[in-house]
């Protein structure tokens, strides 16, 4: 909201009046003539020389305590000097004085639209109100001092809520002021917050069409035409509006991140970028060399970009970020921010990315080396990555035997690290490392949930805890089968939802679906400060939030450290221990985490008698069998010119030298096969680099399958055309390994010592067939090789696995949940019993 006149924040003055104690400088004239005085007293206020205004006024009361004048030169210096309680009480005097006489006088009107500011300031809303009231029924008074009045009268109408009122006196503003830009701006703003957003994006056309060169009304106009699903014929006229204004603003280095902002990722219709191309790089350019742009440029280029791909422009957005690689004197943080930007999930241009950021690093950009790390290993170029991991390995051991931790507390992101060779130690270390901060400041706090109690007549408050609410994600597919598995009179379900823009982001029928579940239990928290959010879910009395973040997503793991449950426990979403003490349990299982790597962990573990990892499958897709014939674009998958299909469907990723120097080996074995990968977060250079280490390997490039990533409704029939999967031993496939199971496919799987790479042989002890566990490499090898020989067992193995996957308990949610609840009931008996917390083990009933 725009108040006019403007007047100061109230900076926390005491009275400055005789009451208070407060000495002031004298007023300057001793006249006995009253006009002089308050000459005299309009100079000082001229002059900013308040204290001594403010005795002139007293002076002036000396004449007669019944004439305004002194009570007006003693509020408006109180008014400047932010003490508002002085000027509301010279105020209320005016008040008393002019309440039976007409106000017929200029000076009057601006007076009492003076003591509306000051009613105004310490929320004296009706006060406020019948003064602006009154001075814009003044006569003799100039239009624009009456167009405050109504602009200020509906802002207190607003704060009253008053919405109706308020757009009445903003509008009657904008016909008496000669420049109705606030005005309109003030009620378009109040009609968008209201949901008129076509009114209200007329409204803010009038106030930019009326101050053009106010970039805040472009963008308050720009956004409003955003929000518009349905654009009428007005909505387009209004467009070519916005359109005009901004070419009408040119490349002026002033306007540069306006135009960056509006044209790039506020404007709607794509049907103008052509011509705003040039211009939003032209005043970029000419903003990279003034300093006090250039910052703020880099810090919007990821959202330049995420909107021009949205708008189909992806090679303008690849023009802008070349351009400004290009520039000279471009920095290494610069060139960080360039490299991410190449590597986001909108561009995915992992070669530009890894070339980029090689930069950066060389520039010393130490804080670049994940991201570099990341692009070199989705690029398969794993020299290049072991070599530059191995460097941070012993920088890791160096920060971590110092003193000074701080310099590498958030290095790299232990979600991130699951994708590289790190041993249990290492990986523990780094996890305590990044989370040291949080861990300090959570030492610093008293936990926030004094609640402990445990009726057993009383359901157990469970609260799930993530940032992927929606359907697209796997742990937002599998979270509504949960909450409907929930036995409601024992469990009370919460969902709290950590993503800034909640559940708004995913599809309607779902959202309705979980929100059915949820009730008033769904709780958005994402755009909460975190004590605030930890104080908002303390009022519920949880027993136990499960965190299904981790260190992934949006993980908001500083509203965690508060502790505004009895018990943390981490599961599902990370895999992987967090490194927060904060977090008390991690959901697991014996295979997944056997007991004796326990000490490799800094949550106790919850261990369920199954796999820990459940799978929604046969509630997401059903159990009928797909017999529909293979799609044209799948023509490879007929087996005309082979005999055994490998495949993998994970992300190239999660994919390491070792692991495709052991499939092409089993190439070379089985050459009836081919090998089949999905385009996932793969780029061009990632697939080049793959053929090339085939053709060294002696395995021809095309027995390699590229695939495009399948559609949701057709993923699981076309997987079931693979015959075995293999799966990737450093980082499994999780929900895919689902996939292929679901499908028909089996997999060969060998765990290593984490976690991460332990999950798909935890999934053998929840279905009697489909999984081969390896014992080493070689195993791996030879089991692939036999299979590729054995067509016929290949076929048996796939039709056993169609009947026992309908039985088994990794795709049953309901067992699942059961276990999860006992699990449950098992931790919080332990810390109500003021026992040692340790490792919780649920048995198979």
């Amino acid at each position: 909201m725009r108040f006019y006149p403007l007047f100061r924040a109230c900076i926390n003055l005491t009275w400055l009046l005789a009451v208070c104690g407060v000495q002031r400088k004298p007023c300057p004239t001793s006249s006995s003539d009253k006009l002089s005085v308050i000459e005299t007293a309009e100079r000082l206020i001229a002059e900013s020389q308040f204290h001594a205004a403010i005795s002139c006024g007293e002076q002036l009361l000396g004449f007669s305590v019944e004439d305004s004048a002194g009570y007006d030169v003693i509020a408006r210096s109180c008014l400047y000097l932010g003490d508002f309680q002085c000027c509301a009480k010279s105020c209320a005097s005016i008040r008393r004085i002019r309440s039976h006489q007409a106000c017929n006088e200029a000076h009057v009107g601006t007076m009492l639209l003076m003591c509306g500011n000051c009613w105004a300031s310490i929320e004296s809303w009706i006060l406020a109100q019948e003064a602006y009231s009154m001075a814009a029924s003044c006569s003799n008074l100039v239009a624009d001092t009456i167009s405050h009045a109504y602009n200020n009268l509906g802002n207190v109408y607003r704060l009253q809520k008053n919405s109706e009122q308020a757009i009445f006196a903003y509008l009657n503003a904008s016909k008496f002021s000669a420049s109705p830009a606030d005005s309109y701006f003030n009620a378009g703003s109040l009609l968008l917050e209201t949901g008129e957003v076509e009114r209200a994006s007329y409204l803010l056309m009038q106030s930019a069409t009326s101050e053009p060169s106010n970039l805040e009304n472009l963008r308050a106009f720009a956004n409003s035409l955003s929000i518009l699903e349905h654009p009428s014929p007005e909505v387009v006229e209004m467009e070519s509006r916005l359109r005009q204004m901004i070419l009408r603003l040119g490349d002026k280095i002033d306007s540069a991140l306006a135009l960056f902002e509006i044209a790039a990722f506020r404007l709607k219709s794509n049907l103008y970028k052509e011509e705003f191309a040039p211009m939003i790089y032209s005043a970029m350019r000419r903003s990279w060399y003034e300093s006090r742009h250039r910052e703020s440029i880099m810090a919007l280029v990821p959202e330049i970009v995420k909107r021009l791909i949205q708008l189909g422009s992806v090679n303008l957005a690849k023009f802008i970020l070349f351009r400004l690689r290009d520039l000279p004197s471009i920095t290494a943080l610069d060139l960080w921010t360039i490299g991410t930007t190449f590597a986001s999930n909108e561009m995915r241009d992992y070669d530009n990315s890894a070339s980029v950021l090689r930069r950066a690093v060389k520039m010393g950009q130490k804080n670049a080396i994940p991201a570099f790390l990341s692009a070199l290993q989705t690029t398969c170029n794993w020299e290049e990555m072991e070599s530059y991991l191995s460097g941070m390995k012993e920088e890791l051991k160096a920060i971590r035997a110092a003193t000074a931790k701080s310099k590498i507390k958030r290095f790299l992101s232990p979600y991130e690290a699951l994708y590289f060779n790190f041993d249990a130690l290492e990986f523990l270390h780094l996890a305590q490392m990044y989370a040291s901060d949080l861990n300090m400041e959570a030492a610093k706090l008293a936990p926030s949930a004094p609640f402990r109690s445990l009726d057993i007549h009383r359901p157990v408050s469970i609260a799930y805890f993530s940032s992927d609410f929606k359907l697209s994600h796997p742990i937002g597919q599998l979270l509504l089968p949960i909450l409907e598995a929930h036995n409601k009179k024992q469990v009370k379900v919460f969902c709290l939802d950590a993503h800034p823009k909640g559940i708004n982001r995913s599809n309607v029928n779902w959202r309705s679906e979980v929100l059915r579940e949820c009730g008033s239990q769904y709780i958005a928290v994402g755009d909460m400060r975190s004590s605030k959010a930890a104080s908002l879910l303390n009022q519920q009395k949880l027993h136990v939030i499960v965190n299904l973040n981790g260190w992934s997503g949006e993980d908001r793991n500083d509203i965690l450290l508060h502790r505004p449950a009895m018990l943390i426990l981490n599961a599902l979403g990370y895999a992987g221990t967090s490194g927060l003490r904060f977090v008390d349990y991690l959901l697991t299982d014996r295979v997944s985490t056997p007991p004796d790597y326990s000490s490799f962990f800094t949550e106790n573990l919850l261990l369920l008698p199954s796999s820990h990892h459940v799978l929604a499958h046969k509630n997401l897709f059903g159990t009928r069998a797909d017999v529909r014939p293979v799609p044209e674009e799948y023509h490879w998958l007929r087996k005309d010119h082979y005999e055994i299909l490998f495949a993998c469907f994970n992300r190239v990723k999660k994919i390491n030298h070792r692991t495709w120097d052991s499939w092409m080996r089993i190439m070379t074995q089985a050459n009836n096969s081919l090998l089949w990968l999905t385009r996932l977060a793969m780029s061009d250079g990632t697939e080049k680099n793959l053929k090339s280490r085939a053709m060294n390997a002696g395995v021809n490039e095309s027995r390699l399958i590229f695939s495009t990533p399948f559609s949701s409704s057709d993923h699981i029939f076309i997987k079931g055309h693979a015959d075995v999967f293999l799966d990737t031993p450093n980082y499994n496939a999780h929900v895919t390994a689902g996939d292929a199971l679901w499908a028909g496919v089996s997999m060969i799987v060998l765990p290593l010592e984490s976690m991460a790479s332990r999950i798909s042989s935890s999934f053998s002890f929840a279905i009697s067939s489909g999984i081969l566990v390896a014992r080493n490499e070689k195993d791996y090898e030879d089991m692939a090789v036999k299979l590729s020989r054995r067509k016929e067992l290949v076929t048996s193995m796939k039709l056993r696995l169609n009947r026992e996957k309908l039985l088994s308990r990794l795709f049953n949610v309901v067992y699942w949940v059961e276990n999860f609840e006992r699990g449950v009931k098992c931790i919080l008996e332990l810390q109500l019993g003021d026992r040692t917390r340790s490792n919780a083990i649920v048995h198979t009933r």
